[in-house]
Order: C-alpha cells, then sequence, then structure tokens
C-alpha cells in the first residue's frame, strides 16, 4: 500500500542520514494529516513523484528478504 511503502521510503532515509532524519521526522509528524502527501513529503525533502524514492522503499523490502535467505540457508 502506499502508506507502507511511504513509511519504508522514510525508514531508508533513516539509515542514510540518521542525524538529520530525527529532526526533520518531528516536524512531518506534526503536518500528518494537515497536508496532502506530496507536500507533506516535501517537508521531509521528499519527492514521492520521484522513481528513486519509491525504489528506495523497495530496496528495504528486497534487502529484508536478502536478510532472510542468507539466514534460511545457514550463512
Amino acid at each position: 500500500t502506499f502508506g507502507a511503502l511511504f513509511s519504508l521510503g522514510l525508514y531508508a532515509q533513516f539509515l542514510s542520514e540518521p542525524e538529520l532524519f530525527r529532526a526533520k521526522y518531528d516536524d512531518l509528524l506534526s503536518h500528518t494529516g494537515l497536508e496532502d502527501a506530496a507536500p507533506l513529503a516535501a517537508r521531509f525533502g521528499i519527492d514521492i513523484r520521484s522513481k528513486a524514492f519509491w525504489k528506495s522503499s523497495l530496496d528495504v523490502i528486497v534487502s529484508s528478504i536478502d536478510e532472510y535467505e542468507k539466514i534460511s540457508l545457514g550463512g
């Protein structure tokens, strides 16, 4: 769903810039429900029309699958 992929994209942002993420995340949360998705994401420096953002969301899923496969195969 949109929300799941959006949150994974935020998580990807956190992984790449944890200190900057924390400062911007409170602002994003305080405006959730007050703005449409695109302007809300823009407050966070995210362009939800960008393929790169959604790819970063899917990359989190791929990474989890890769980790599961590694663990399940014993190594």
